[in-house]
């Protein structure tokens, strides 16, 4: 009984230690959106994610419904500009766009 309480500790914390690794790379790609209109007022804000190391990202594609203008914010807080839209999707309510970021 001991052997298995021990292996069940070991094993809750080899998995919390991987876990937070995980974690902790993950957020790094993920951001906050905030679309703008015309007249530079806010429009709409969301989430998104990096899907590549060369600042190409997805979110929802409602946030850029009318918009003129996106930026996003990392977790880090340094704000990107949306240089442009790679593609939408409105059925999967999805837009593929790059910024002007370089993340990993």
């Amino acid at each position: 009984m001991k052997r298995y309480i021990t292996l069940f500790t070991l094993l809750a914390v080899f998995a919390t230690t991987f876990a937070q690794g995980w974690v902790s790379q993950a957020s790094k790609a993920v951001f906050s959106v905030v679309t703008y209109d015309k007249d530079g007022n806010v429009l709409n804000n969301g989430n998104g994610f990096y899907i590549s190391g060369d600042g190409t990202a997805i979110a929802d594609y409602n946030l850029f419904k009318n918009a003129q203008k996106a930026v996003v914010i990392d977790a880090a807080g340094q704000k990107s500009d949306v240089l442009f839209i790679l593609g939408v999707n409105d059925m999967y309510d999805i837009v593929k766009f790059q910024t002007a970021s370089k993340k990993n």
